[in-house]
């Protein structure tokens, strides 16, 4: 929220942290209050998943994983996303 400076700034940031939410912005124009739930927890989630592989000796195919899922998503924001949030 910062970065965005109450949408007079940039949200590059909230693209890369947080691109499930923001790419939300193509179907919404807007990001609802779900959205705003998910970004909340969506690096806690990537931490629960994470842990629970590392006990599995599976850590890295599912880093492996959300990552590549994540930088998906955050090349969705930046090709989908319209110019009101750039």
């Amino acid at each position: 929220m910062l970065s965005a400076g109450g949408g007079h700034s940039s949200y590059l940031l909230s693209k890369i942290l947080f691109p499930y939410t923001m790419v939300s912005i193509v179907f919404f124009k807007s990001i609802t209050i779900p959205f705003i739930v998910l970004a909340i927890i969506e690096i806690p989630f990537y931490g629960l998943v994470l842990g629970v592989a590392n006990a599995k000796n599976k850590f890295l195919p599912f880093a492996v994983v959300i990552l590549l899922a994540h930088i998906l998503a955050v090349a969705a924001c930046f090709l989908f996303i319209d110019e009101s949030f750039v």
